[in-house]
């Protein structure tokens, strides 16, 4: 299985295309706010299905350029939870903050033409989901924390619009291996220590990240971008959970290294 991620590695860094066109090119601080609505089913809460509305802020430093695209991002969020019908705040049974980071690239792999690229590369994630428990009052404390190595797919295409060249994309996140961290089967943290926690890979975990921007040129060369975010993994562990994410944002992108 290394050597298997070994060659990935290899062929993702030497593998290169040239004349492509090149709409999203520089350095750039990323700033994206929005919205997710969650579901969750996680058996150490109980056997419900929970949803939950989420705010959402993530930041990041993209450096873009024709052969190589890199980036460092970070994630925040806060919301909360309900066992019936369409989250209400009024009469949530649980709160959520959670967060993560993503360090990641994507290279050029295949031409469809000068306008539409495939990419691909790896990722490292963390995803880091609190949750207090309000109905309970011994064993409020409920957390799942995910550290995931994956590969990234990116479709890219640009097209011009208003004597402008905008950029449509589509990326995904599949992650290979992951060392998770969950309550105890019983109690949550047993002996204050971690209740649960190991590698994995597909046979206990998957998921798929998901997301679609299509991304406005502004003055200056900075952008804007629509984007919609899904995602859904599940982790089969004794105390097993599932979770599915439809999220919508607002992202700007202000160039760093303007010409």
């Amino acid at each position: 299985m290394n050597k298997f991620y070994y060659l990935i590695i290899f062929l993702l860094t030497t593998f290169s295309l040239s004349a492509q066109r090149v709409v999203f090119e520089g350095q750039y601080l990323q700033i994206s706010g929005g919205g997710k609505y969650n579901n969750l089913y996680d058996s150490s809460i109980g056997s419900q299905h929970y949803k939950g509305l989420v705010g959402s802020t993530r930041i990041a430093y993209r450096n873009n350029s024709m052969n190589l695209r890199w980036w460092t991002e970070l994630e925040f969020d806060g919301g909360y939870y309900n066992s019936y019908n369409f989250p209400s705040v009024s009469d949530r049974v649980a709160n959520q903050i959670s967060g993560g980071y993503n360090f990641g690239f994507v290279k050029p792999l295949h031409k469809f033409s000068n306008e539409f690229y495939f990419w691909g590369g790896v990722s490292l994630t963390g995803r880091y989901a609190y949750n207090q428990i309000l109905n309970y009052s011994n064993s409020s404390d409920n957390y799942t924390f995910l550290n995931n190595f994956g590969l990234n797919g990116l479709l890219h295409y640009t097209f011009r619009m208003a004597d402008r060249w905008w950029s449509l994309e589509w990326f995904m996140n599949v992650p290979l291996a992951t060392y998770y961290m969950r309550p105890g089967y019983s109690i949550n943290f047993p002996e204050d220590k971690l209740g649960e926690q190991g590698f994995t890979t597909f046979n206990q975990f998957y998921e798929i990240d998901s997301e679609i921007r299509l991304v406005f040129p502004l003055r200056n060369e900075n952008k804007i971008a629509l984007e919609y975010h899904w995602d859904y993994y599940n982790l089969n562990t004794s105390n097993k959970v599932q979770y599915g994410s439809h999220g919508i944002f607002i992202t700007a992108y202000f160039k760093l290294n303007h010409k």
